[in-house]
């Protein structure tokens, strides 16, 4: 049997309620004999680069993004995601994901243009935001995309994807995925801005009146190693000089709670220092991640900050 729900953004299902989903480089497995399948609508973003026609699939549209932080807002549903899972998703264990995307007529969109080198780009967070994870999509055809994902925990997460149909604008969907078993112990907010990743120290510099709610404020990433020294090996990752995503506290998670910023072109990519611009829309606290290739190695530094 097909379990069948359509969920819009201001929406929070109770079950599984998925579109546009984990997208993880892998092999793709055959879907059980009980799915549950989930239709919800994408939304595009502001502050993209204009539409573009007649792009292939496989072609990059490298620069599409402002390089300041990308602020939501609602735009026409050009694109719905389907998912199909199995039911019963259980923590530890690999399940298939299937995701199918259409437009509103119900046909296939087959044809997506490249953003910071992917077709697609998935975001995938626990409810109390601890858990992270950033992915990409297995294209097969006709608009359909496979993937394996597991899950650490029971409980809720939420995903975020990204993909960009060809000639149209950037399309978000926010969704909310439950996990059967116990969630993770809940761990105190740290407020913290530095901490030791392996063996380097990764700090968070804030502007020294503070972040303000719809001001544009510069975080600037350093990444030391033990003798207080810059990393000098980064790499760029996904074109980038790294990659920064910043989700607001929030229940329900709303678009509106999530930010995707770009490196300053300042930055200088022979130092481990890398600021971002970035606008915060509304007050809170807030959980970032910026994400650097080091030597090859993708480091994650994850801060919480307040916003005044």
């Amino acid at each position: 049997m097909l379990k069948i729900l359509t969920s819009t953004w201001l929406a929070s299902a109770t079950t599984i309620a998925i579109g546009n989903l984990l997208i993880n480089i892998g092999c793709a497995r055959q879907i059980g004999s009980k799915p549950d399948t989930v239709i919800a609508a994408s939304y595009n973003l502001s502050q993209s680069a204009p539409a573009v026609p007649n792009k292939s699939m496989a072609q990059s549209e490298h620069g599409g993004h402002s390089r300041q932080a990308i602020q939501r807002m609602t735009f026409p549903v050009t694109a719905i995601a389907k998912l199909t899972t199995p039911s019963g998703i259980k923590p530890q264990t690999i399940v298939p994901l299937v995701i199918n995307i259409r437009d509103n007529q119900g046909k296939p969109l087959g044809q997506f243009t490249l953003f910071q080198e992917k077709l697609m780009h998935l975001i995938v967070v626990s409810d109390d935001l601890q858990y992270f994870d950033y992915l990409h999509p297995v294209y097969k055809q006709n608009g359909r995309l496979e993937v394996t994902k597991s899950f650490p925990n029971g409980g809720r997460y939420i995903l975020l994807s990204h993909f960009k149909p060809t000639g149209q604008e950037e399309q978000v969907s926010v969704l909310n995925l439950k996990v059967d078993g116990t969630p993770a112990p809940a761990i105190p907010i740290d407020m913290a801005t530095s901490k030791p990743i392996g063996d380097i120290k990764a700090s968070l510099e804030l502007p020294k009146s503070g972040l303000k709610a719809g001001e544009e404020a510069m975080l600037v990433f350093k990444l030391q190693q033990s003798n207080g020294a810059l990393v000098n090996d980064l790499r760029p990752y996904l074109g980038e000089k790294g990659h920064l995503v910043i989700i607001q506290q929030s229940s329900p998670l709303a678009r509106t709670n999530y930010i995707h910023a770009h490196p300053h072109t300042a930055t200088n990519m022979s130092d481990g220092e890398i600021h971002f611009l970035a606008k915060f829309p509304k007050p809170g606290k807030y959980k970032i991640w910026g994400q650097f290739n080091r030597g090859g190695k993708i480091v994650v530094a994850d801060f919480w900050v307040n916003v005044s």
